[in-house]
């Protein structure tokens, strides 16, 4: 058998062609999807039409917690999104190592409305957020990872892509996950000393929009 002919390893034939596409084609599916699951456990409150009056202030009050979580998951989803597809627009090639790194992304994407019930039911409990900060820590991870492979040498990006925008997207792809991480001692020092401000260390969670702005600032000047 001639060389040519033998079996390539695992991560040592990237190819063109439309296995770029479905990836994308399979993440905006499977971001949807999650999308979609955030919003289930939203329901309207089943009350009695004679006691509506006065039970449904108080029903509305404790479904609060519920949608401001799916608020912040949503949030959190879609800059997910956005990154993803940014990131594939510099992606010309893709092997297996690429395929890999997506579907471990995306199964931390179809697993996300599980914090985000979990903070919903039991919104002031330290175990929900730090479960919800790890989620969300570990997708960040899994994104710069697919990154990270694609850029490394310039394996699967676009050649002429400068080694100063990768770093800069590295740098990106890392915030999320670090402020995520950095957050989960808070929720402890919070929860210590007062317990009623848990939900607003989540606040925290924002520091990575401007964290994200001034890493682009500085990287595209």
């Amino acid at each position: 058998m001639k060389d040519s002919d033998m079996s390539v390893p695992s991560d040592t034939w990237p190819e063109r062609g439309p296995g770029v596409e479905r990836i994308m084609w399979l993440a905006d599916a499977i971001f949807a999807f999650s999308i979609t699951l955030l919003a289930i456990d939203i329901r309207v409150p089943d009350i009695a039409p004679g006691d509506a009056a006065t039970e449904l202030p108080l029903a509305m009050t404790l479904l609060g917690p519920r949608i401001i979580s799916f608020l912040i998951t949503f949030w959190i989803v879609a800059s997910y999104w956005i990154a993803f597809h940014r990131l594939f627009s510099y992606v010309v090639q893709y092997d297996r190592g690429l395929i890999r790194a997506c579907l471990l992304f995306l199964m931390f994407i179809v697993l996300l409305p599980f914090p985000a019930d979990l903070v919903g039911r039991y919104p002031s409990q330290p175990l929900s957020l730090i479960t919800a900060a790890l989620f969300f820590a570990a997708t960040g991870v899994a994104l710069d990872l697919i990154w990270v492979h694609a850029s490394r040498r310039h394996r699967l990006v676009e050649k002429e892509l400068s080694a100063r925008l990768i770093r800069g997207l590295t740098l990106q792809y890392l915030v999320s996950p670090l402020v995520f991480i950095f957050s989960i001692p808070a929720f402890f020092f919070v929860f210590t000393y007062s317990p009623s401000a848990m939900p607003f260390v989540l606040i925290l969670w924002f520091l990575i929009l401007p964290l994200h702005s001034e890493i682009d600032r500085k990287y595209r000047q």
